[in-house]
């Protein structure tokens, strides 16, 4: 397999856990939000599950700090590739072109 190819499918794999990464921050910050609304609509007390939604909170920050340090990786794989000499991957493919097989995208 040529180094070029093989750079590709890292940089495909960095994109979809990027974008998977992402969608974990959504969720958690949906449901947090569904969580802390469905204490008022209980009746609970404002300080009931805090330490829950502390715990959520923690866990969204982490995930955040997960989806840095893969932005971190992937500019450290960038400065690799031109260590290497290798030309034409697309580090900046959309996330639905990362998931395409390499024969349905598009080459710029």
């Amino acid at each position: 397999m040529k180094k070029t190819e093989v750079a590709r499918e890292v940089a495909d794999a960095l994109h979809v856990a990027e974008l998977s990464i992402d969608t974990a921050i959504s969720d958690a910050k949906a449901a947090l939000a569904r969580a802390t609304a469905a204490r008022s609509e209980l009746g609970m007390t404002g300080t009931l599950g805090d330490a829950g939604i502390a715990k959520a909170t923690a866990a969204i920050a982490a995930l955040e700090e997960a989806r840095a340090n893969m932005v971190e990786g992937h500019q450290e794989g960038y400065r690799i590739l031109q260590l290497l000499n290798i030309r034409g991957v697309g580090l900046g493919q959309t996330y639905r072109e990362a998931s395409l097989p390499s024969d349905e995208r598009q080459v710029a």
